[in-house]
């Protein structure tokens, strides 16, 4: 899974998370940290998003984003995805 310290993520934020700017402060912190991914809203209301970097920068990146949207986010569902090279950005995903 994690090669050359890199790992692969998928996460799926539950709570108060459309409609506050999530996907443009996950975005933000993701730039901010040097990953690469993506992050989209979901029509149950939940937002999905693929993160790739080191596991440090991964965590600092989800305690930006818990510290700017504060009570936000209820739940995260997390799983491990094999690394990738399709990657050379973080990008909003739109509707």
């Amino acid at each position: 899974m994690a090669a050359n310290g890199i790992r692969r993520e998928e996460m799926t934020f539950s709570g108060q998370v459309q409609g506050v700017g999530f996907r443009m402060t996950a975005s933000r912190h993701a730039h901010h940290h040097g990953l690469v991914g993506w992050v989209r809203n979901d029509p149950p209301g939940t937002v999905t998003a693929e993160v790739q970097g080191s596991a440090s920068r991964i965590e600092s990146w989800l305690e930006a984003i818990e510290g700017s949207l504060p009570g936000h986010v209820d739940q995260i569902r997390r799983r491990e995805l094999s690394v990738s090279d399709e990657f050379d950005a973080f990008r909003i995903l739109r509707d």
